[in-house]
């Protein structure tokens, strides 16, 4: 009986020791112009001109690597059109450096490479 007893207090030790994906933290990351930023439940990567990229909170994987759908902005000139997009990112290995990409059409790839703190520019677009 102690020796299932054991053996059960080691497996509930093992199952706590698992490695798991990280959460991006809760912080604002930039690259010029661009944002990244906490948004209702998720993030919205802002800055753009005429446009901005929604996304769901991101789970990073044990090699830093995420992959979600996000739900891009277009102003159209009468208001903003949704597309859902496959986004990417990475994290650098001392969390230093978050790297996003994604495809707006075969030509058109957007890629940032964003690092803490809030955006230094804001750029101006004339949408409207």
């Amino acid at each position: 009986m102690k020796k299932v007893h054991a053996f059960f207090i080691l497996g509930l030790m093992l199952a706590g020791c698992r490695v798991k994906d990280k959460v991006l933290p809760l912080d604002v990351w930039s690259q010029d112009c661009v944002e990244l930023a906490p948004h209702e439940n998720g993030y919205r990567l802002s800055g753009m001109c005429c446009s901005h990229l929604t996304l769901p909170q991101l789970n990073v994987n044990k090699k830093g690597i995420f992959i979600t759908d996000g739900v891009y902005s277009s102003f159209t000139g009468a208001g903003f059109a949704d597309t859902t997009l496959r986004v990417t990112g990475h994290m650098s290995e001392a969390d230093s450096v978050l790297t996003i990409a994604y495809a707006l059409d075969t030509l058109s790839i957007q890629k940032f490479r964003l690092k803490p703190g809030p955006r230094k520019k804001v750029c101006e677009c004339f949408c409207d």
